[in-house]
């Protein structure tokens, strides 16, 4: 998936993945790469959760490794701070 970054938020961005709480099961594991670079991973139950500190370009392509079932989800949020 691609996205733009319009400068509505500043910098630090933070990105934060989660295994999902809803009614989804969750999936056994997930990487999240960030313009090429892998960011984050994550595994249930072991680290369900991941932050860390990302550079957003004005145009990001995010991709997405999910090991788990059919309907299993990730929680995906990148954060600014507001100008």
């Amino acid at each position: 998936m691609e996205f733009e970054h319009d400068g509505t938020f500043q910098p630090p961005f933070m990105l934060e993945v989660s295994t999902s709480s809803g009614r989804f099961q969750p999936v056994r594991s997930a990487k999240v790469k960030l313009n090429g670079s892998e960011v984050a991973e994550i595994a249930w139950s072991e680290k369900p959760t991941g932050s860390m500190r990302v550079e957003l370009l004005k145009l990001n392509k995010i991709e997405f490794e999910l090991d788990g079932p059919s309907f299993g989800s990730i929680e995906v949020t990148i954060r600014g701070t507001p100008p």
